[in-house]
């Protein structure tokens, strides 16, 4: 149960924030940008309008209620933190994000999705209800029942109508161990066709994602909760471990890892995007391009390789992974991005998620393949949902979604930018949305053609938000 003296101190830390808000408001106190490394992908210059709330102190975990089966987290309690309690305890969250260091609040603003998602949607769609300060300083309850516009519709929106101060979750009972196995196709077609077989079986498994490989090899990866480790034991521990994109893509024997290994999977390495680090060249550019210490004439010989040269994956050896593991965990990864090279990485990276209607992925894979030939690219099964999520990308008549994620470096026919709008006005053409924590290169009029317009001014009006916390368009746009 939440214990009085956390929910004291709660009450107490949130009462502060309030009066800072106000003073804010009242012109008593300046906004200063927050110092944290943030998982999005952009700059944050609307920080400096923004009001300066010292709400990192709300990182606690509330309390279980083991008779209910839930837990109330504050925001900034992160996915490493409930995650490692709730195994401790016996259960887990039905969505844990696949960074360690996402925050549950995060999460939900920025519609976190994971292998589960099949059976479960977006981390927010299990939510039970939030605590949420308005921009007038008031603290309101919302749920599906109490005040619901806003509790739908902070989904996604990246702080653009309230504030989460607390979240309520359900928990599943955890099992120690995931049995984790594998199927792979000789075609995009007949994978796809199997992952949504697969997805509509009752007793499918707890946990299911792919990857496409190459155009020939897509690869269904399945995991199941047990209570003991049925194959061998793939452990995340050491630094210098194989990375699990590595050995899922070469090696189809079936392994064990425990339930917390397997739901940090992809911490290290970002994915993939930590493999990037092995071209000498692209580290060279990272550090160096656009400084007085990058002689034109270089970049010139760095920019020369042809067509598709850093678009053949490169995997990390032992002595890579013995050396610079202890450093490529995301967080990590995520400081050396928001260390001023957003800009850099902005101009020659495709980072971004694409939510599609199953009967039109394969379509969309074979375009993204054309367009950027990123590979792997992972795909992530999602249960969709009608409720009123403005923003949140699994919002669809189907009742299921694939997520296409294209993380990495697109032949150079294109520039990121234009590669990143080709795979936007692709996905929207084939009645699929975008997920927003990554560059958005699309104008206010332009996001109004997707995104109802009414809907938004209306939830701005609820949350009170005009003038306070900065408008989505301004949290999400360059």
């Amino acid at each position: 149960m939440e214990t009085q003296e956390k929910i004291k101190t709660h009450d107490k830390d949130v009462k502060a924030i309030q009066n800072q808000l106000l003073k804010w408001k009242e012109g008593e106190i300046s906004s200063v940008p927050d110092p944290s490394n943030s998982h999005t992908m952009r700059k944050k210059p609307y920080a400096l309008k923004a009001p300066p709330l010292s709400s990192r102190k709300l990182d606690r975990i509330l309390g279980i209620d083991k008779a209910r089966q839930t837990i109330r987290v504050e925001p900034y309690v992160t996915q490493d933190q409930w995650a490692e309690y709730c195994i401790r305890e016996g259960f887990i969250p039905p969505v844990v994000a696949e960074f360690k260091k996402i925050t549950v609040g995060g999460g939900i603003m920025g519609s976190s999705l994971e292998s589960s998602s099949h059976r479960w949607g977006q981390m927010n769609d299990s939510a039970m209800s939030y605590e949420l300060l308005l921009g007038d300083g008031s603290v309101i309850h919302a749920s599906p029942e109490e005040n619901p516009e806003l509790f739908y519709g902070v989904s996604g929106s990246y702080g653009a109508f309230a504030r989460i101060l607390s979240a309520e979750f359900p928990l599943l009972v955890a099992k120690p161990f995931v049995n984790v196995s594998s199927f792979t196709f000789d075609s995009i077609e007949r994978g796809i066709q199997h992952l949504m077989e697969l997805c509509s079986e009752a007793s499918r498994p707890e946990y299911i994602e792919a990857l496409v490989i190459d155009r020939n090899r897509f690869k269904i990866i399945v995991g199941e909760m047990s209570d003991t480790a049925k194959y061998e034991q793939f452990s995340l521990k050491s630094s210098g471990s194989m990375w699990y994109h590595q050995k899922v893509i070469h090696d189809s024997t079936p392994f064990s890892m425990t339930l917390y290994d397997y739901l940090f999977r992809y911490d290290r390495g970002a994915f993939w995007m930590g493999t990037y680090a092995l071209w000498g060249s692209l580290l060279t550019r990272f550090w160096f391009e656009g400084t007085p210490f990058m002689p034109q004439m270089l970049l010139n010989k760095l920019k020369s390789f042809p067509k598709g040269h850093y678009n053949t994956p490169k995997y990390p050896n032992a002595l890579f992974r013995s050396l610079s593991g202890w450093m490529m965990d995301s967080a990590d990864l995520y400081k050396w991005l928001h260390w001023k090279r957003e800009n850099w990485f902005e101009k020659n990276f495709v980072v971004q998620d694409f939510y599609l209607p199953t009967s039109k992925t394969t379509e969309f894979i074979h375009y993204a393949l054309d367009t950027t030939e990123i590979k792997p690219l992972w795909i992530c099964p999602c249960k969709g949902t009608k409720t009123p999520q403005l923003f949140s990308p699994q919002v669809n008549e189907e009742p299921l979604l694939f997520d296409v994620g294209v993380y990495g470096f697109p032949i150079e026919n294109h520039s990121a930018e234009e590669a990143t709008r080709l795979l936007e006005k692709k996905t929207y053409e084939l009645s699929g949305k975008k997920m927003f924590y990554s560059w958005n290169f699309m104008t206010e009029e332009e996001l109004f053609t997707h995104y109802d317009k009414a809907s938004y001014d209306n939830l701005r009006e609820l949350g009170k938000a005009e003038g306070v916390f900065p408008p989505f368009t301004q949290k999400t746009a360059l």
